[in-house]
């Protein structure tokens, strides 16, 4: 080979080197969940926010098969033979016994980090039961920007590249490194939910620093919930859900307080309660603040921005496979997971004893 076709040789594997190496790093990558441009859904109130479930069946079935238990029927609390007869669970109400009144409704607005949030959401009411209950001393609201950047990177290896995560990645995050309050942390000022801190860590990941603090406070018990009936179950006895679906909602309510199964959202959202009568549903609660729905609430009190969702729809939402239900928030303390704790029947005119509404007596 003469000098010439050498420096032709060396210049060729220049270029592979620069150009080859990245096209063998998208070829060579960790499989990618389909992650479609997060939709904006506007709500009643005009405003457009942001869906963000990115859907990976794989993910989800491997979380579920580290678990003790993959199902929560399969869990003691769900073989529990107990006598519902018709009740009305509204696990919201736990806040007011605590403190006063509902939480405020959470608002997402255009980053896609609903997961988070629906994930957020039910842990917080996780620790209001376990206060009323006697088993936690104190409530934190929880910060979503950690669940967010943690999920997508700590758990995800940053494999999406745009807004969004998984609900399994999720869950394995609060499990795994755990939640952080929402207060002032060293030089992290974490009281208000910030969009793009929201979106920065959604690239980068929590900070190392933050890391060590989540891990005090896991949620060990985690559990996959595949039918409408298994969430009835875990409702019932205290258990908040993250559902993450491909359903959409219209943005009004019915005369009872239900919204209409309508179109497609790629979304993650808490579901607090359950109601046998007059009509069969589950309360669902999402992350797009207290007005993007209107129209009545029917004649039980729910909080602002949650809506009532037919028992049919549910149960189809529900055997996508990413919903999960948590029980044993530690680090605050709490008791074991998924204890059974026999539900106490109420119904709707039951409501106006001072009990606890999210577990009346008969």
């Amino acid at each position: 080979m003469n000098r010439t076709d050498r420096y032709q040789w060396l210049g060729m594997l220049a270029i592979f080197v620069v150009l080859g190496g990245p096209l063998i790093w998208l070829v060579t990558r960790p499989a990618t969940p389909t992650d479609p441009p997060v939709e904006l859904v506007t709500g009643a109130d005009g405003v457009a926010r942001a869906t963000g479930r990115v859907e990976d069946a794989e993910s989800a079935s491997s979380f579920r098969e580290r678990q003790p238990v993959q199902w929560f029927g399969d869990t003691p609390a769900g073989k529990a033979r107990v006598a519902f007869g018709d009740v009305l669970v509204v696990l919201p109400d736990a806040a007011k016994q605590v403190r006063g009144s509902f939480l405020p409704a959470r608002d997402q607005g255009q980053v896609g980090s609903c997961v988070s949030f629906g994930t957020a959401t039910a842990i917080e009411h996780l620790m209001l039961v376990q206060i009323a209950r006697g088993d936690m001393a104190d409530y934190h609201d929880l910060a979503q920007e950690v669940i967010y950047g943690g999920s997508r990177v700590e758990i995800g290896g940053g494999r999406i590249r745009g807004d969004g995560s998984v609900g399994a990645w999720a869950a394995q995050f609060v499990q795994k490194f755990g939640v952080v309050t929402r207060d002032k942390h060293g030089k992290y000022d974490l009281l208000t939910y910030s969009e793009s801190r929201c979106r920065e860590w959604g690239r980068t990941g929590v900070p190392d620093d933050l890391e060590p603090l989540a891990k005090e406070s896991p949620v060990k018990g985690i559990t996959g919930i595949r039918n409408a009936e298994e969430a009835k179950t875990a409702l019932v006895q205290g258990y908040p859900i993250a559902v993450c679906s491909d359903q959409g909602f219209a943005s009004t309510r019915d005369k009872d307080g239900f919204a209409r199964a309508s179109g497609s959202w790629a979304h993650c959202m808490a579901v607090l309660g359950y109601r046998d009568a007059p009509r069969k549903g589950f309360l669902i609660c999402n992350s797009w603040g207290p007005t993007w729905i209107s129209g009545p609430k029917g004649s039980i009190d729910i909080p602002d921005g949650c809506f009532w969702c037919e028992y049919s729809t549910f149960d189809r939402m529900c055997k996508q496979n990413d919903t999960w239900a948590f029980s044993d928030a530690v680090g605050f303390p709490a008791k074991d997971p998924f204890f059974i704790v026999v539900p106490r029947r109420r119904d709707v005119a039951a409501a106006q004893f001072p009990e606890p509404d999210w577990m009346m007596a008969p």
